[in-house]
């Protein structure tokens, strides 16, 4: 049994003080740095995500991507494990299903946009 309480943001920090943001396919390793534009893109979307904490949530397997958001000396890790969940600092969160596929749906558009730019996850 699953239960849930307490909504928050999947990220409430300002896009302006994010320096650095990076993608990881679940499904195959490789990484992406976002640009400048990316990212306000990106932390625009999520903030205004409403995410509800889920508590005896068993940890699962597998995950689409994980966004590791950098701002001043924080950090903050976002695994998308499906499109109505997701993990946040080691915290599981449901979230509203048309929420995640946005969220998917603009890294995938990024993947796409910046082939050039992705770094492999097997090390070639």
């Amino acid at each position: 049994m699953m239960l849930f309480y307490r909504k928050t943001s999947m990220i409430s920090v300002e896009p302006n003080e994010v320096t650095s943001v990076r993608i990881v396919n679940g499904n195959n390793g490789n990484m992406l740095d976002l640009s400048e534009e990316e990212i306000s893109d990106l932390t625009n979307r999520c903030r205004v995500i409403d995410c509800k904490r889920i508590i005896n949530k068993e940890p699962g397997s597998g995950w689409s991507y994980s966004i590791d958001f950098s701002y001043g000396n924080t950090s903050k890790s976002i695994v998308l494990v499906s499109s109505e969940l997701c993990e946040i600092d080691n915290v599981y969160y449901r979230m509203e299903e048309k929420d995640g596929e946005d969220v998917i749906n603009i890294i995938k558009k990024f993947y796409e946009e910046n082939k050039e730019r992705i770094k492999s996850g097997t090390g070639n």
